[in-house]
């Protein structure tokens, strides 16, 4: 369908500008394929990446510091992953509300999104979303006084920034020592299979460089 395709597409270049220019530059592109999205309320596929660029919309409203909207985006995603059984996107439209209700010292109601996140039955979020969760309880928890939850969820928070760096370490290593057993001298007589595969490990390299730096930008604006 042309409204699918084009929705894709601009979704496509919002994360590009997300992640590499200008959240303002990412929301002109999320409009656009969120009204593509809008036009096929009964397509599935559509309503899935409408959830999901509700929530990169709502995570770019919410480093520009507009709140507002940014809820409102995040509402909206809950609504169509409630609806469609969109566990993933669910989870994360609940730690995008709870963030704005920590923004706003609501601290109860930033409480009770996380532990509805927590309680999903597939709670099951990547390293650092998961530390975001665990800094967002252990903050809110000190906000209200709560000394002894909040040591509990200190904890928790270390333990989930330890193992991210024990990963990115891991990470670095492995393509370090394939650097080391695989020289540029002996290129001549490589196979095909042996090229094909280092630059996949180039590949990876990259991406690896390109989620640490994400991750980085996320505690900035999170820490």
């Amino acid at each position: 369908m042309v409204a699918l395709s084009k929705g894709n597409i601009f979704a496509v270049k919002g994360n590009g500008y997300k992640d590499e220019i200008d959240c303002a530059y990412a929301i002109e592109n999320y409009d656009l394929a969120i009204a593509a999205y809008q036009k096929l309320p009964d397509h599935s596929s559509a309503q899935n990446n409408l959830a999901l660029v509700c929530l990169e919309k709502g995570n770019c409203l919410l480093e520009l510091e507009q709140l507002g909207q940014a809820e409102e985006n995040f509402k909206k995603s809950l609504q169509i992953s409630t609806k469609n059984n969109l566990e993933e996107y669910e989870q994360y439209a609940n730690l995008g509300l709870a963030k704005i209700d920590y923004a706003t010292c609501n601290y109860q109601t930033s409480i009770a999104h996380l532990q509805a996140l927590k309680n999903t039955e597939d709670f099951d979020l990547q390293a650092q979303t998961e530390k975001e969760l665990y800094f967002l309880l252990k903050e809110n928890h000190l906000a209200l006084g709560h000394t002894e939850t909040f040591h509990f969820f200190e904890k928790k928070h270390q333990q989930a920034s330890q193992e991210i760096q024990q990963l990115e370490n891991q990470n670095f290593r492995q393509v370090l020592k394939f650097i080391r057993n695989y020289s540029f001298t002996e290129s001549k007589s490589f196979r095909k299979e042996k090229i094909l595969l280092y630059s996949l490990l180039i590949i990876c390299a990259g991406l690896i460089i390109f989620e640490i730096t994400k991750s980085l930008k996320r505690k900035n604006n999170l820490e």
